[in-house]
C-alpha cells in the first residue's frame, strides 16, 4: 500500500535538492553538449537612454543625477531621463535643477506604479539601447561601457549588470545575503553561458529600444522584459563588470517587505510568461522559469510539506528520524547566529541559517499577497539616508 506521507516526503525533497544542487548540475551539462557560440564584445558606444525611476526619491535623487552625468560614456551618446511616478517630495524640484543639463523630468501627478512610468516615458527616448536604474543605485564610472559591449553582437537583446551591496556584513541579514549572492552570481554565469539568463537586476540592465515592449503594472520589468527578449530568439547575458552599487537592507522587517514583494510579483510574472513560452516551444526558458523561479518562489510550501510529512513517519524507521532531526538542526542555529551579530561579531557562515528563514518568511508572505490578489502596481519607499550614510567609500565612482 502506497504512504501517501512518504510520497509527499521525496516530492519536496527531491524539488529543494534539484533546486539548489540538480538545476546547476543540470546547466553545467548544457553548456557542456551545446557549446553555444561565443558572444562578440567591443568597445561600442550607442546611443542610450538611461532611465532612473523615481517615486519620493529627493535623498538620493541629486546623488543619482551627478553619478549619471559623471559616467565614462561620450556626452552627446547617452541621455537621463527621470520617470517619477507621483512623487510628492521635492524629488521633480532636484531633477529641474539638472534640465539645463540635458536631464529630462517625466512626472505623471499619480502614483500608478514603477511600470506605467515606465512604458509612458519609453516614447521619449532616444537611445539605441534603454538602460534601466533606480534612484538608490550608484554606477561604477564605466558601468555602462561594460553593459553596452555586448550589443555589438546583434544576437544580443538584454544585458544585466552586476548589483553590489555596500553594507555585506552590517548586519545578519545582509552577511546571509552575501553568502546567498555568490551563489546566485555563479548561476548567472552559468546561464550566460547558454545566452539565456533568467530575468535582470532593476538596479542595472539594459535592452535594444526596439525589443522594449510596455510591461503589465504588477509584475517586475526585469523579469518579464528579459524573459519576453529571450522568447523572442535574442540572447540575454550577464556581464559581471557592469557594476552598481546599493545598500543592502537594514534588518529582517526591511528584507521581509522588499523580498515578499519580489516574491509576490514574481509569481505573477511567472504565470504571464508561461503560455507564451509554452506557445513558441521555448524549452529551455520553461525549464529555467519552473528549476529557477517557480521551485525557489514555492520552496516554503515544500519546507512545511517536508516536516509535517516528516512527523507522520517518524515512528516509521530510523531513517526518518534522522531526518527530521536534520531539519531541526539548521533551525537551532539562528540563535547562535544572532547572538554573534548582537555583540558585534560577524556571524559567518552562521548568517545563512537566519537569511533562509527571513527570506522563506518572506516568501510564504509573497505567496499569500499573489493569492489575494493585492496591489502590486505601486512599491513602498524605503529611507535613503541609510544609502548616504554608507556611501562614503562605496567605491561608486571607482574607476574600474
Amino acid at each position: 500500500m502506497i504512504n501517501m506521507f512518504e510520497v509527499l516526503f521525496w516530492i519536496c525533497l527531491f524539488a529543494m535538492a534539484y533546486h539548489y544542487a540538480g538545476y546547476p548540475l543540470l546547466l553545467i551539462a548544457m553548456g557542456w553538449i551545446f557549446r553555444v557560440k561565443p558572444i562578440e564584445s567591443s568597445q561600442v558606444t550607442p546611443s542610450v537612454s538611461l532611465i532612473i525611476s523615481a517615486y519620493n526619491e529627493e535623498g538620493v535623487i541629486r546623488e543619482k543625477i551627478q553619478n549619471a552625468l559623471a559616467l565614462d560614456y561620450p556626452d552627446e551618446r547617452i541621455q537621463v531621463i527621470v520617470a517619477s511616478d507621483g512623487s510628492t517630495d521635492r524629488t521633480c524640484e532636484i531633477v529641474r535643477q539638472f534640465e539645463d543639463r540635458g536631464v529630462v523630468l517625466h512626472h505623471h501627478p499619480d502614483r500608478r506604479g514603477k511600470n506605467e512610468a515606465l512604458n509612458d516615458v519609453a516614447s521619449q527616448t532616444t537611445g539605441e539601447i534603454l538602460v534601466f536604474t533606480d534612484a538608490n543605485g550608484m554606477y561604477r564610472h564605466k558601468a555602462i561601457r561594460h553593459l553596452v559591449k555586448p550589443f555589438a553582437d546583434e544576437r544580443v537583446g538584454c544585458v544585466c549588470g552586476e548589483l553590489l551591496y555596500q553594507n555585506p556584513n552590517e548586519n545578519l541579514v545582509a552577511e546571509g545575503y552575501n553568502h546567498y549572492w555568490r551563489y546566485d552570481q555563479w548561476l548567472k554565469r552559468l546561464e550566460t553561458q547558454l545566452h539565456s539568463l533568467l530575468g535582470s537586476n532593476g538596479s542595472i540592465f539594459a535592452v535594444r529600444r526596439d525589443l522594449n515592449r510596455p510591461i503589465d503594472p504588477r509584475v517586475s520589468n526585469d523579469m518579464m522584459l528579459p524573459i519576453q527578449v529571450a522568447a523572442d530568439g535574442y540572447a540575454v547575458l550577464y556581464v559581471p563588470e557592469a557594476v552598481s552599487v546599493e545598500s543592502g537592507s537594514t534588518g529582517a522587517s526591511e528584507e521581509l517587505r522588499r523580498r515578499s514583494r519580489i516574491v509576490a510579483r514574481g509569481l505573477v510574472g511567472t504565470f504571464f510568461a508561461l503560455p507564451g513560452l509554452i506557445r513558441k516551444g521555448k524549452i529551455l526558458l520553461l525549464l529555467q522559469l519552473v528549476s529557477r523561479k517557480l521551485l525557489r518562489y514555492f520552496f516554503p510550501v515544500f519546507l512545511i510539506s517536508l516536516f509535517v510529512s516528516n512527523g507522520f513517519l517518524f515512528a516509521s524507521s530510523e531513517f526518518y528520524r534522522w531526518t527530521l532531526f536534520a531539519q531541526f538542526a539548521p533551525y537551532l542555529l539562528v540563535p547562535l547566529g544572532y547572538i554573534f551579530n548582537r555583540f558585534g561579531q560577524k556571524a559567518g557562515i552562521l548568517s545563512l541559517p537566519y537569511y533562509f528563514c527571513v527570506g522563506n518568511l518572506a516568501a510564504m508572505r509573497g505567496i499569500c499577497k499573489a493569492l489575494a490578489f493585492r496591489n502590486l502596481a505601486t512599491w513602498e519607499g524605503f529611507d535613503r539616508s541609510y544609502d548616504l550614510v554608507i556611501r562614503e567609500g562605496s567605491g561608486a565612482d571607482g574607476r574600474d
